[in-house]
């Protein structure tokens, strides 16, 4: 769902009995109802007045003659230009562009909301782009600039798939992307919050999951390469978005949208990855893919309902994966593992377990007595290990606790998909559990 709207992207779907994802979009399908709510709320703060709270026709009529007396007092400061000749004047003009703008795109919300022509709305938000393009030529680094004209270029995509003009949709979400990549390398300047730059990564991984799904299938259905290079473009799109809804959990493991996002991601690869299976029956890699997806997405959909286990989209798409979990487990994997300081051959073949109060691993020669107990409250750092030098063909992860007279703990799996998803869980759950929501875990993975 967009960080300031409430409005989660689309993914695949599964029958709950199945091991493999197939058929329509069902985690899609239970949160289109519900994803929009006050979308102006993304403006508090920009515009003089805030945002006002919908109590009546009369109060509402009141806003619009605010927006419109202000889009004019606007209109007419950016047609005297003679202040860009001062000092700081291009410091203003965009500050006024980048408000304009604003107002504009509000003005289009408005009318959304209350029904009206969509070639207003269309004319309003092109108008809004036009202003933002020409404060991002003036300041090319300011991200609310950069992230507000993605929102917008979104806007009229959406719209454009809505109207089946599929070819204007891909084109509009490309150039979403395109800012919303720009606006998220702004945020090295030290300028932007935390929460904005984790916003911005969750709305740019919904770019890339509806960029994903408006992939021409229609036209690639002319033969069967083609629909596999269609197929392909597909999981090139949702694989991007899974990095930035994961670059935004690693920022913020709160941020319960982007684990939702990310669940309905790697679950819309899983359903790719299964029709693949199903039309390349000759190729036994295709099946464990689409598994190794639908486990992810088990586990991530699972994480935001214990976050919110009062939200109903949550709920309604849980019930759909989450047969495809070790309940009452979050995850129950297979790892080999050794301290940071352990000689090269003192390793352990281990089942590595995690629920809502600690990570574990049991070995198979006395699998009743965990050789690895950490509390999850305890658990100072569990990262990815990139390194060149060292052996291809695995994935690594370094787990470091709190006390530091403990080592650290390698661990290694040849899947690097099975080692990103542990890691996420465990950042997540350790989350949940140092704000005391160790129940609302157990609730969420309970059989």
């Amino acid at each position: 769902m967009r960080a300031d709207v409430d409005a989660d992207a689309d993914a695949g779907a599964a029958s709950p009995s199945s091991s493999t994802p197939t058929g329509a979009s069902a985690l899609h399908e239970r949160h289109i109802g519900s994803t929009r709510t006050l979308a102006a709320k993304r403006y508090a703060g920009i515009v003089p007045g805030g945002v006002a709270t919908r109590i009546g026709r009369e109060r509402e009529s009141a806003r619009d003659r605010a927006l419109n007396s202000r889009a004019e007092a606007l209109r007419k400061a950016l047609r005297n230009r003679t202040e860009t000749a001062t000092e700081g004047g291009d410091a203003r003009a965009t500050a006024r562009l980048y408000e304009y703008a604003s107002v504009l795109q509000e003005q289009a919300e408005r009318c959304e909301n209350r029904g009206d022509d969509g070639a207003l709305r269309e004319e309003l938000t092109l108008r809004a782009c036009e202003a933002y393009g020409r404060a991002a030529e003036m300041d090319g680094e300011r991200h609310g600039v950069l992230y507000n004209w993605g929102i917008a270029l979104g806007d009229r995509a959406e719209r454009a798939t809505t109207r089946g003009d599929g070819d204007a949709a891909r084109k509009l979400w490309d150039e979403a992307i395109d800012k919303y990549e720009r606006a998220s390398r702004t945020t090295a300047s030290g300028t932007v919050s935390t929460q904005q730059a984790t916003q911005g990564l969750n709305n740019l991984g919904l770019a890339y999951q509806s960029r994903a799904a408006c992939v021409d299938f229609e036209r690639a259905a002319k033969s069967l390469e083609a629909t596999q290079r269609a197929r392909e473009e597909r999981v090139r799109s949702l694989s991007a978005g899974v990095r930035k809804f994961r670059r935004a959990l690693r920022l913020d493991p709160s941020f319960d949208r982007a684990a939702y996002n990310l669940g309905t991601a790697v679950y819309a690869l899983s359903v790719e990855y299964a029709s693949m299976a199903r039309l390349y029956p000759q190729d036994a890699s295709l099946a464990p893919l689409s598994k190794d997806y639908a486990v992810a997405a088990a586990i991530y959909v699972g994480l935001a309902l214990a976050n919110e286990p009062h939200n109903d989209v949550y709920a309604t798409s849980h019930g759909i994966v989450k047969h495809f979990v070790p309940s009452p487990r979050v995850f129950d994997e297979r790892f080999l593992f050794a301290s940071d300081d352990a000689p090269p051959d003192d390793v352990l073949d281990v089942r590595l377990v995690l629920d809502a109060h600690s990570l574990r691993a049991y070995s198979d020669a006395d699998p009743s007595v965990p050789v690895l107990d950490v509390p999850l409250a305890a658990i100072a750092s569990f990262e990815p290990v990139e390194d060149a030098s060292l052996a291809s063909g695995v994935a690594r992860a370094l787990l470091g606790v709190v006390d530091p007279d403990v080592p650290q703990r390698l661990f290694a799996c040849p899947n690097p998909r099975v080692r990103d998803r542990v890691i996420d869980a465990v950042v997540l759950a350790r989350d949940l559990a140092r704000r005391r929501r160790e129940a609302d875990v157990r609730a969420a993975f309970a059989s």
